[in-house]
């Protein structure tokens, strides 16, 4: 069973089914978003429990005292952190085929998907950025930057090349949300003809497994950042 309600502080602890796979999500998240394209690409049946950030029940405090999502949960196993899930979930339910097979591409693989922030941290600031805030240019200029990193290091349909990865689905979420952000904001977060690689990788990232098995509209996703940015986050 999975619900797109999202559960509050007075919500008790829907009931665990043993050998059932369980994660925490909010349903707009881009980091609990990541675990789940992993679980989507291998066809991973699971069950959903969606949480209110903003109002979290104790049992899920428990289950990971920072608070965020997502979280993993199976028959009293618990694991949390999204880059952490896509490995773990990677090698219990996939067969390697997300990661290069030579241990130093998978390094460099990495790197990349610790470089996300180069984009990610203005993103964020736009997210919350007021109109005709004058910060907006400088954080424009900043994501600008961040992705100029990725679009010089595309050098095929995907970032592992031929086939899509993980570094693809780790980057993936956040830029799901470009146009939404671009509605919201009235700026254009990743024109075409300054990345023209990223683009098409976004064209070609649609019709991948995972991210067709959790894919939003762009307007549930401006729907979300609306409700934001009026301070009363719907979840």
């Amino acid at each position: 069973m999975s619900s797109e309600k999202a559960l509050t502080k007075d919500s008790p602890l829907p009931p665990l089914q043993k050998g059932k796979l369980r994660v925490y999500s909010m349903r707009f998240c881009p980091y609990a978003q990541r675990a789940r394209i992993v679980l989507g690409h291998y066809k991973v049946p699971f069950e959903t429990v969606n949480i209110h950030l903003k109002s979290k029940p104790d049992w899920f405090l428990e289950r990971n005292p920072n608070g965020t999502v997502p979280v993993f949960e199976k028959d009293g196993q618990v694991l949390y952190e999204s880059g952490v899930l896509m490995d773990y979930f990677e090698q219990v339910y996939g067969n390697g085929e997300l990661y290069p097979k030579d241990p130093y591409l998978k390094a460099k693989a990495k790197i990349l998907m610790d470089s996300a922030t180069k984009y990610t941290t203005p993103y964020y600031k736009m997210l919350f950025t007021k109109p005709g805030d004058d910060s907006l240019k400088e954080n424009l200029e900043a994501l600008y930057k961040g992705l100029q990193f990725f679009e010089d290091r595309l050098e095929g349909k995907f970032f592992n090349g031929a086939s899509v990865g993980m570094v693809d689905y780790f980057l993936w979420p956040h830029l799901e949300r470009a146009e939404a952000m671009n509605q919201v904001l009235g700026v254009d977060i990743m024109p075409k003809d300054k990345f023209p690689k990223l683009n098409a990788w976004v064209s070609a990232m649609k019709t991948t497994p995972g991210v067709k098995a959790t894919l939003f509209s762009d307007k549930d996703h401006k729907g979300f950042v609306d409700s934001v940015k009026a301070g009363n986050a719907n979840y």
